[in-house]
């Protein structure tokens, strides 16, 4: 099975995309990334920096499905 490769410094970049937003207090769905290990690199460094709190869920309340 062969996976997508991206180079060590997108990871990083990816990574302190994530952790930038986080500190700011963007939601995790302003990940900029579709899918793959860029995706993975940013929500792993986004929930490190603000984990989600045990027992809470967050509804979207848009009224869109």
């Amino acid at each position: 099975m062969a996976g997508e490769t991206v180079s060590r410094v997108a990871l990083g970049a990816a990574r302190i995309a994530g952790r930038t937003l986080a500190r700011v207090g963007s939601p995790i769905t302003a990940c900029p990334y579709p899918g793959g290990p860029l995706q993975f690199a940013f929500v792993d460094a986004y929930l490190q920096e603000a984990p989600p709190t045990p027992g809470t869920v967050d509804y979207d309340d848009s009224g869109e499905a």
